[in-house]
């Protein structure tokens, strides 16, 4: 890759944070053109925290010295797993991430 200048660099960057900005403002003066979301979409909303916070912890539980590990060996996954069970069990925020904390640290000290 070959090194951009300092103003090549900064017309990169305002010209990214432009689009970017403009990407998400398209949303938001979209929903004042078409009026009120439909209710397919209304009714989706809710899952978008959880399928972006999935999206993001997948990854990491999945995957252990840059491969694929799905088994008892990867500290992480179980330490997920478990805290994925307390969760639903308990709906308890402070007991799901001691719990998977825990159990994460001590599976790594072991």
């Amino acid at each position: 890759m070959e090194n951009l200048s300092s103003p090549m660099m900064w017309t990169v960057i305002a010209l990214l944070s432009i689009a970017t900005y403009l990407l998400r403002a398209s949303f938001v003066l979209g929903i004042e053109l078409i009026g009120e979301l439909p209710p397919s979409v209304r009714s989706v909303l809710p899952f978008v925290p959880l399928a972006v916070l999935a999206a993001l912890a997948a990854p990491d539980l999945a995957f252990a010295d840059g491969s694929l590990s799905i088994s008892l060996h990867n500290e992480y996954l179980v330490a997920g797993l478990v805290a994925f069970g307390i969760a639903r069990k308990t709906e308890s925020l402070i007991l799901t991430v001691v719990a998977g904390m825990g159990l994460l640290w001590l599976l790594q000290l072991l």
